[in-house]
């Protein structure tokens, strides 16, 4: 099967707005880098729930989040910033 430049952009315009919802993202683990302000902070959490990410989304997300909190104990030079993620 071959698709054409439009059919491939339709698949993949109508896939990315299935996807890229704030409600879609909640359960899985790459909510936490959406939990973050500084770029720096967003890019080491996209890192590690990515690592972190095994298998299904709910105990990953338990894993990356339980690991996380383990990771931000051990950080005393600098804080994160952390903000609440809006639905």
């Amino acid at each position: 099967m071959t698709m054409k430049f439009q059919q491939l952009k339709e698949f993949l315009d109508a896939k990315a707005e299935h996807y890229d919802q704030p409600a879609f993202i909640e359960g899985d683990p790459i909510s936490i880098p959406h939990r973050f302000t500084k770029l720096q902070d967003i890019e080491i959490a996209g890192l590690f729930a990515a690592i972190l990410a095994w298998g299904t989304a709910p105990p990953s997300l338990t894993s990356a989040l339980s690991s996380w909190g383990s990771l931000t104990m051990l950080r005393t030079t600098t804080s994160l910033t952390m903000t609440r993620a809006t639905a």
